[in-house]
């Protein structure tokens, strides 16, 4: 895999995800009107590419973007009233179980949808 050249906007690109969060390439580039749109989502792409950044979909029809740890199994919960976010911890080894015995498990997004504990206590 080709070497990305380090430059500024690639820095700082990368730096606001270190706090694990999960950001939509829109959010990206609202903290950066600085850096022109084409070249967060080119280099969102260009990370998740080299393994940097893992790509997810949450919402439909929406990719959101956080740190590919190795390792790191968790998946989503998205609630359907205030759209907040709750990372899942995932036992990788219990969704192998799962998973036919004729196929090659390699990864998995897993996205659970519902109302959280905020939001049901509204109604």
């Amino acid at each position: 895999m080709k070497e990305l050249r380090h430059s500024k906007k690639r820095e700082a690109i990368l730096k606001i995800f270190e706090n694990g969060d999960l950001l939509e390439a829109s959010e990206v580039y609202e903290k950066f009107h600085w850096i022109d749109r084409a070249t967060v989502y080119r280099n969102l792409t260009l990370f998740v590419e080299q393994g940097l950044l893992r790509e997810v979909h949450i919402k439909k029809g929406v990719a959101s973007y956080e740190f590919n740890t190795k390792g790191d199994n968790h998946q989503h919960f998205l609630c359907g009233k205030c759209e907040k976010v709750i990372p899942i911890d995932i036992n990788y080894d219990e969704m192998k179980k799962i998973i036919p015995v004729e196929v090659q498990f390699e990864e998995f997004e897993l996205n659970l949808k519902g109302t959280c504990k905020d939001c049901k206590k509204l109604f």
